[in-house]
């Protein structure tokens, strides 16, 4: 601010006006009325300062005689842009890719972003900064230079640079064969699957077709507790898929999961050993019926039937029969 006094044998002093104030960092010289200084980073960037200066002309005695009002708003605007640096990217070909570019320090204005010399099948969104797409398997063991560029409505603009390395071929995830499960209701589950990858990526497990309560955790243990027999396509049988991910290719499995109310195993029927034929060998003798044990010879024509009646003096008040089948051979 500069102030002319028409009698030039007085002395001008520019002051503040009380309730007045400066932008933190920058201070007025009384002297020739200059502002000078730096702009703090706490300055207000949504209120203005509301600034009023007086020049104030001094006699003699140094006493304010006549003075002048100038007054202004001043409005902070940051149009410094920083953009946050990066490491340069490693990445593999046929693989999904997500790289955010981070901008700052641009107040009340829109940033704008342009990348130039990004792989095949990359773009960035000139909006939010991101990076993103797959890049083909043709950009396999690739490099190349990428220039980030960043602007606001200003006009003003800060760029970064770096090289973008693109290595092999992603490959999917492998996933081992899961067996049929059999279990039982009530009883906690916990099934271990196993996957890996060739390219050492992180892997992602979901399980599919099994009850809500049952989950599956980061390292692919599945578990959970059957409260019913089941309620899918047949019942008491649940078909399960099991999926691992790399983020870009997902394999799955499929087994099918059996719920019992109680699970018996098998028991295979045991049988008396037979023993073998003699026409000495005692006969097995029953309560009132009674028959051989042992097979008819192939050579028997036919048995001989034979009954005994029991005597009159027997106790019993009607009469009981004993049957006997003898095996004999024809001459």
């Amino acid at each position: 601010m500069h102030a002319i006094d028409l009698r030039s044998t007085r002395t001008i002093q520019y002051v503040l006006a009380d309730g007045s104030s400066l932008p933190p960092g920058l201070q007025l010289n009384t002297v020739d009325g200059s502002i000078t200084g730096s702009i703090e980073s706490n300055a207000s960037l949504t209120e203005p300062y509301h600034v009023v200066i007086h020049a104030q002309a001094l006699d003699a005695n140094a006493d304010v005689v006549e003075e002048a009002e100038q007054s202004f708003d001043w409005v902070i605007v940051n149009n410094a842009i920083t953009i946050t640096s990066l490491a340069d990217p490693h990445t593999l070909a046929a693989r999904v890719i997500e790289l955010q570019i981070e901008a700052s320090g641009s107040a009340n204005s829109d940033l704008t972003y342009k990348a130039i010399g990004l792989p095949d099948g990359l773009s960035i969104n000139s909006v939010s900064g991101l990076i993103s797409g797959m890049i083909p398997e043709t950009e396999a063991n690739t490099d190349s230079k990428v220039v980030v560029t960043v602007r606001n409505d200003a006009g003003d603009a800060a760029a970064i640079s770096f090289r973008w390395y693109v290595g092999s071929i992603n490959h999917a995830p492998t996933l081992d064969d899961i067996e049929d499960q059999v279990s039982k209701v009530g009883d906690a589950q916990s099934l271990l699957t196993s996957a890996t990858d060739e390219d050492q990526d992180s892997l992602t497990y979901e399980v599919i077709g099994l009850p809500e309560d049952f989950t599956i955790s980061s390292g692919g243990i599945i578990g959970g507790t059957f409260t019913e027999p089941g309620y899918y396509s047949e019942p008491g049988s649940y078909q399960v898929t099991v999926k691992a991910s790399d983020g870009t290719f997902t394999t799955s499995k499929t087994f099918n999961w059996t719920v019992r109310l109680l699970t018996i195993d098998p028991i295979a029927p045991k049988r008396a050993p037979k023993a073998p034929w003699s026409p000495r060998s005692p006969r097995t003798q029953l309560p009132l019926i009674t028959a051989s044990p042992f097979p008819i010879a192939p050579r028997i024509s036919r048995p001989i039937w034979k009954s005994t009646r029991r005597p009159a003096s027997s106790p019993a008040p009607l009469p009981t029969w004993r049957l006997i089948l003898r095996p004999t051979r024809s001459r």
